[in-house]
């Protein structure tokens, strides 16, 4: 009897520990507002925004729609491909981003446009540099890791606004 009891309780605190909490989840696509079903990457901000790279752009939700950055026919080329690798926000509101072709580039919030990095590292150094990874730091210094074993420190401080090309302080 004691045997029989025993593995009664035994597999009543089996099957109750398998048990699932029940989790409301929301799927998000393109009918909802996102660019594109094709998701790299997600990330929430310190201002509590929510980030998405996507094959077709960067897109942010605020909770209740979505805003899409990317380049278009109407607007100035900037990126080399729409399709977002990898991102990073910063704790100064900013984005980094890689794209697919492993360029960096910063999306500036006040001005909401894409300043390609890149190019300013190969215009300041002549280091052809391809983005491995992006770390960004608490104090907008943020550091690109490349595939040849470059390492570059960039201070967001000190990244000319690509609308005006003058440097921009953002504290």
């Amino acid at each position: 009897m004691f045997r029989f009891l025993s593995f009664i309780l035994a597999s009543f605190f089996a099957l109750h520990s398998f048990a699932q909490p029940y989790c409301k989840v929301r799927t998000f696509t393109i009918d909802d507002g996102l660019d594109s079903n094709s998701i790299s990457e997600f990330a929430e901000s310190p201002d509590g925004m929510m980030w998405v790279s996507t094959w077709n752009g960067l897109c942010n939700y605020d909770g209740y729609s979505f805003r899409i950055f990317r380049d278009n026919d109407f607007s100035a080329k900037t990126l080399t491909s729409n399709r977002i690798r990898l991102m990073r926000p910063t704790s100064t509101g900013n984005v980094w981003c890689s794209t697919f072709d492993q360029r960096a580039y910063l999306l500036h919030a006040p001005s909401c446009q894409f300043v390609d990095v890149t190019n300013m590292i190969f215009q300041h150094t002549g280091i052809d540099f391809s983005v491995r990874n992006i770390i960004p730091l608490f104090n907008g210094v943020s550091w690109l890791l490349s595939n040849n074993k470059v390492c570059l420190r960039i201070d967001e401080n000190y990244i000319p606004d690509a609308s005006s090309n003058q440097i921009v302080n953002l504290n």
